[in-house]
């Protein structure tokens, strides 16, 4: 009998205090509405931006996920000073099967803001049912807006080099094994097909096809983008529009990113990974 998993991956721009867009983020409004109307629906969660950094949000998630049945949970740890980093990297993975393992990386780079956080990959293997869920979670580093270009290409090759880092921590989490492998996160890497990216903002589709290489093991195992394969395409998660263009969200986005309709965030899976011997 197969089990149905919800699974959802999510950035909760909850950054730390003092740290908004425009007038306010509300980011106590949203932590409880995430609590209240979002969290049942799903069985795995994957978070993004939960910084616990001189606030209890995310504990509280925790906390108050639990009486929702998300009895287990993995995040990253604190954030090293001997490293520069004074803020954590806002992971989090709840779930409502057993955690029988999890592990975390930092990047070895970040640039500009992102040096301040210890941005990395934190990982569960999660037991549901008779198999085992490999899941991982991430946000690489972000793009900030740039007129130079050798300023952005700096950002887009550092990017590269985190998701090989990625990459190599799952290979070393999915040693041996077959089981399903589901790698998700906010990527800053735009899917979206058929357009030209903002100048010097958002990388190019190869962007997309290079990650999706590596992932697949430089094309030796099966990926499957769960939202391509369901709606045919990427969909925009960050300065979404409406159909005449408008912007769809003005309250935390940027004036000048509400209209850039990126698809930065993912689910893939590998569903039956090649074994070497």
């Amino acid at each position: 009998m197969e089990t149905d998993i919800k699974i959802l991956t999510l950035n909760l721009f909850l950054r730390p205090p003092g740290i908004h867009t425009n007038d306010s983020d509300y980011k106590d409004l949203r932590t409880y509405v995430f609590i209240d109307q979002c969290i049942s629906s799903y069985d795995i969660i994957c978070l993004q931006e939960v910084f616990s950094t001189l606030n209890s949000r995310k504990k509280q998630i925790i906390n108050q996920a639990k009486n929702k049945g998300f009895l287990y949970h993995c995040q990253s740890p604190r954030p090293n000073p001997f490293y520069g980093h004074i803020i954590d990297s806002g992971l989090l993975i709840l779930s409502k099967y057993p955690i029988v393992e999890n592990d975390s990386i930092t990047f070895s780079e970040g640039k500009s803001a992102d040096r301040l956080s210890s941005k990395g990959v934190v990982y569960a293997k999660i037991k549901v049912d008779d198999i085992f869920l490999h899941i991982f979670t991430t946000h690489t580093q972000a793009s900030y807006n740039t007129p130079e270009y050798e300023e952005f290409l700096k950002y887009r090759l550092l990017r590269r080099r985190q998701i090989k880092e990625y990459k190599d921590f799952i290979d070393l989490k999915t040693l041996n094994t077959s089981y399903p492998t589901i790698i998700t996160g906010d990527f800053n890497i735009d899917g979206l097909e058929n357009r030209k990216p903002p100048k010097f903002s958002s990388p190019c589709q190869d962007d997309y096809i290079h990650l999706t290489w590596i992932f697949s093991s430089e094309g030796t195992n099966d990926i499957i983008d769960i939202i391509r394969s369901k709606y045919g395409k990427s969909l925009a998660t960050y300065g979404r529009v409406y159909e005449n263009g408008l912007p769809i969200e003005t309250i935390l986005t940027a004036k000048e990113y509400s209209t850039s309709n990126e698809c930065l965030d993912y689910i893939f899976l590998i569903p039956n990974k090649v074994i070497y011997n």
